[in-house]
Formats: C-alpha cells, sequence, structure tokens
C-alpha cells in the first residue's frame, strides 16, 4: 500500500493524490509496488529516489505509468547487479544508443537502464490495463520524452522480456503478463 502525500496541498497535487489513491483501490498495484511513500509535487520533475515523486497528471493512464516507471526505478536499485547484466546483455543488439533528449535518456547508461525501465512498465501498463492500452499509452509517452527507448520497447518487447528473464529481472507483477503471451 502506497501512502500519499502532497508537496504544499495545491489543487493540483490533491486531485492527482486522489487519482492515485483512486488507482490504487481499483488495480492490484501491489506486485508493482516497491516504494511505499509517493510525494505528488506540481513543481518537480518526476524522480524515483530518494523519495518517489511525480507531478500534477490528471489523465489516469498517463498517472499509472508515471508510477510504475518510478516505481520500477526502486525494483531495479534493489537488483542492481542483475541490472547491470542486463544493461551490458542491450549492447548486443544495440551497440549505438541515443543519448541525447527527448529520444535518448541523457546518457549511454541511462538509456540502456531506460530500455529495461520502460520494459517493465510496458509489461505493468499490459497487466493492469491490457495490451492495447498499454500500446496506447506508451506510444503516447513516446512523442514527449524517450522517444527511441518507447518506440523500441513497443518494436522488440519479446527480446526485451528474454533479457529480463535470462538476468532474473521480471518485476512480480509481470510473471503471469509474460507467460499468457508465450502461449
Amino acid at each position: 500500500m502506497m501512502v500519499v502525500r502532497t508537496a504544499a496541498n495545491r489543487p493540483e497535487e490533491q486531485a492527482t493524490r486522489d487519482r492515485v489513491l483512486r488507482l490504487q483501490s481499483q488495480l492490484d498495484l501491489a506486485p508493482w509496488t516497491f516504494a511505499s511513500e509517493v510525494l505528488v509535487d506540481a513543481t518537480a520533475q518526476p524522480h524515483s529516489h530518494p523519495v518517489l515523486t511525480i507531478d500534477a497528471v490528471e489523465d489516469d493512464e498517463l498517472l499509472l505509468a508515471a508510477i510504475l516507471h518510478e516505481q520500477l526505478h526502486w525494483f531495479e536499485d534493489a537488483h542492481a547487479d542483475r541490472t547491470d547484466a542486463a544493461i551490458e546483455a542491450t549492447r548486443v543488439r544495440w551497440p549505438d544508443v541515443p543519448t541525447q533528449r527527448p529520444g535518448g535518456a541523457g546518457s549511454e547508461e541511462s538509456t540502456r537502464l531506460h530500455l529495461l525501465v520502460c520494459h517493465w512498465e510496458h509489461l505493468g501498463l499490459e497487466c493492469l490495463r491490457g495490451p492495447k492500452v498499454a500500446a496506447a499509452v506508451i506510444g503516447r509517452i513516446s512523442e514527449h520524452h524517450y522517444g527511441w527507448v518507447y518506440r523500441t520497447v513497443l518494436a522488440e518487447r519479446a527480446l526485451l522480456t528474454e533479457i529480463s528473464v535470462r538476468h532474473g529481472l521480471l518485476p512480480p507483477g509481470a510473471v503471469t503478463t509474460v507467460a499468457s503471451s508465450a502461449r
């Protein structure tokens, strides 16, 4: 269960907090929750550490994606050695990746890390909202930031799943989603 608080109790922060709490009551987010505290700060860039922080978001699907994304940074951080090995595995398929935003994530290492995190985010959306909604949300996000990363996530789902499984990095909530799509 996530505890959700606001940075300054602004109306848009309160509305986003209420959306997060509603999503939490409607969906089983437990298998996707790795940080128990969420801060809604309308003035901040979303980030995972030291406190999972999201900005004010009016769209439920984009909000869910943002929560999953930042939660999954906590997942990868808890499995740092395996994540590092999986990042190395991305070099085989993608020897060169964009580093600059909006296509990349700011550096080569961050772009490679985000291939994994954004893939898991996509799996989370598939699990919680279904494959069509998940693909649509990831497509929308790709138009805003990490464009190459998110387009690659959609195009290379099987390979990114294989890398995740090989390195023991399948988030708990993704196990049934991956198993059912393999059939």
